[in-house]
């Protein structure tokens, strides 16, 4: 039903490498789309695991830098920064930190709502140089791979429960994907936002039901956009 990571930090070299690599994958068509621009920068400022790996100052220095060099010269630049995406990537020994940094970057993909040839291309190369195991999302792609296998059993009503790692929008309706020490993630804007506890999240949704604590969703949406989210124990 989704991926489950067992870390709650990525390694320096993981958080470099996902910092410039949305720089990278912003400039995949050409040219910056503003929406892409603004789920990467809120990535690199408050992605908890960014942020406890190489910090968001860091993060942000690193994304910022790439940006500004990529659009002085797009081609020269994002050919040179691959290169040195391959050498970080060589440095990442876990896979669940691979996983996680390549998720990261699929986010910034699906930033404009649809993944680009060109964009599908880049992401097969940093999961190639990376050795992930996640999926990347097909050319014309609109949802995250993580979701679509639970996208065809969806509840008809949102806020509706699919199962214990499936929660849907109690606005929107959309799937949440689960990873297992982080928690539900809202694919759409890449927000994260504290948790509410699991027993409290059933029972807005179903008031009056009995709730039992230990299979229990953790439900939360985003409080900008009202997106599925995902929980970082510990973090949130």
């Amino acid at each position: 039903m989704g991926l489950f990571f067992n870390r709650d930090s990525m390694s320096k070299e993981a958080g470099e490498w996902a910092a410039i690599a949305m720089a990278c994958m912003c400039y995949a068509d050409g040219e910056a789309t503003d929406e892409e621009l603004r789920i990467a920068r809120r990535q690199a400022a408050s992605n908890p695991v960014i942020r406890k790996s190489i910090g968001a100052k860091r993060s942000n220095e690193l994304f910022e830098k790439t940006i500004q060099a990529i659009f002085e010269v797009p081609s020269a630049m994002l050919a040179s920064y691959e290169v040195s995406l391959q050498e970080l990537a060589a440095e990442i020994d876990e896979v669940d930190e691979k996983n996680f940094a390549l998720t990261t970057v699929i986010a910034v993909a699906l930033g404009d709502r649809a993944v680009s040839e060109r964009e599908h291309a880049m992401l097969t190369r940093f999961k190639e140089s990376l050795k992930a195991t996640v999926e990347v999302p097909d050319i014309g792609s609109v949802v995250a791979p993580v979701l679509r296998q639970a996208a065809q059993q969806a509840p008809a009503n949102p806020g509706d429960v699919v199962d214990e790692r499936i929660v849907t929008c109690r606005e929107c309706g959309k799937l949440t994907s689960f990873f297992e020490k982080y928690g539900y993630w809202c694919a759409s804007c890449e927000l994260y936002t504290e948790v509410v506890g699991a027993t409290d999240a059933l029972a807005a949704l179903n008031p009056g039901a009995p709730v039992e604590a230990e299979t229990a969703p953790k439900a939360m949406v985003c409080k900008t956009c009202g997106q599925p989210v995902t929980y970082y124990e510990g973090y949130g």
